[in-house]
Order: C-alpha cells, then structure tokens, then sequence
C-alpha cells in the first residue's frame, strides 16, 4: 500500500494501478509465450515511459509483494481485496467484486459437476464471464485442489471482462497460481 501511496503522490491513482496491473501481465507473458512478444513489449514500453527508474523499481517491489502474498496464502483474491480497498473499483461500469469467502462457497458448489466430468474427460473448463480480478476462477482452483483434482493441468480456466485491467488482474493471478487460463 505504501508504495502504491508514494506512486500515486505524482500519478493518478487509477492510472498508477492500470500501469502496474499492465507491465505486470506483459512481463508474465513474454516470460513464457512468445507469440504476440512485440505487441506486449510495445505496450509495457509505452505505459513505462511515463515513470522514472525508481518508479519502475517501484512497480516491481509491487509485483513481489502479489507473488509472496499469493505464495503464502493462494486461497485469496489478493489483487481484487486491494483494488476494492484502495477504492478503485467502478460502480458504474458495474464493478462489485465478491468476497472470496463467497466464492469458495459457488466453487464448492460447482465442483461436485466437475469430480464427475473428469472422470469423462482429460481437461474440462470453467468459465467466469465478468471475470474481474478472478476470484471465482481463484477459489475453483483451490478447492480443487483441495479435492484432490490437478488443476494445473485438467482445468482450462476461460475468464472475460469488459474491464481490460480487471481482465488483467484475473491473468496475473491464475498465472501466478499455474492455472491453464485463456
């Protein structure tokens, strides 16, 4: 948070967040698939040049702190409870992100189909339409995990947002937890 604070003292807050939430998802991506390397880099260069080097370290201190919370505690949302904390989230566009603790109830629930379906199929998917930072998709993992099911490599995880940084939030984390997400 404070980095986020001392950022946000020369920037504005959302385009602070949009900024870090952009060259975080560009850089997990051009680390393991070159396809579309360019385009990506293009667009990490282009949301960099605004920032000093020290804001830019800044940004990665940010980006550790989202691996360590993530790899201390993966049953959360961890980029979405910050988002709603800092107060970013946008009514109007219909922005209400649900707790996890919800979320681990509805994937609970889900999961009953899908201990069936595997036992049908290689790979089943899962899909969030208004995906936001992912906790849905989040808390499916888990508890599949938690069921015993290889999520990391029999679930394809399908998320959308009409929200390009909340899209975003959601690649960063089911990145960070292995998931196999488009």
């Amino acid at each position: 948070r404070d980095l986020f604070v001392r950022l946000s003292e020369r920037h504005g807050r959302h385009e602070v967040w949009s900024s870090f939430i952009t060259m975080t998802a560009c850089s997990i991506s051009n680390a393991c698939d070159k396809r579309f390397y360019a385009e990506r880099e293009d667009l990490y260069l282009s949301t960099a040049k605004y920032y000093s080097a020290d804001e830019i370290d800044m940004f990665a201190q940010m980006f550790a702190i989202v691996i360590m919370a993530l790899e201390s505690n993966p049953e959360q949302d961890f980029l979405g409870s910050i988002f709603s904390s800092l107060n970013l989230h946008n009514e109007w566009k219909g922005q209400f992100f649900t707790p996890y603790h919800i979320g681990t109830v509805m994937a609970a629930i889900n999961l009953i189909d899908a201990g069936e379906q595997l036992k049908q199929k290689d790979v089943i998917t899962v899909n969030d339409c208004c995906c936001g930072a992912g906790c849905l998709l989040i808390a499916f993992a888990n508890e599949a995990r938690k069921a015993g099911m290889d999520f990391q490599n029999r679930i394809l995880f399908i998320a959308q947002d009409i929200d390009f940084t909340a899209a975003m939030m959601c690649y960063i984390q089911l990145s960070l937890l292995g998931c196999k997400a488009v």
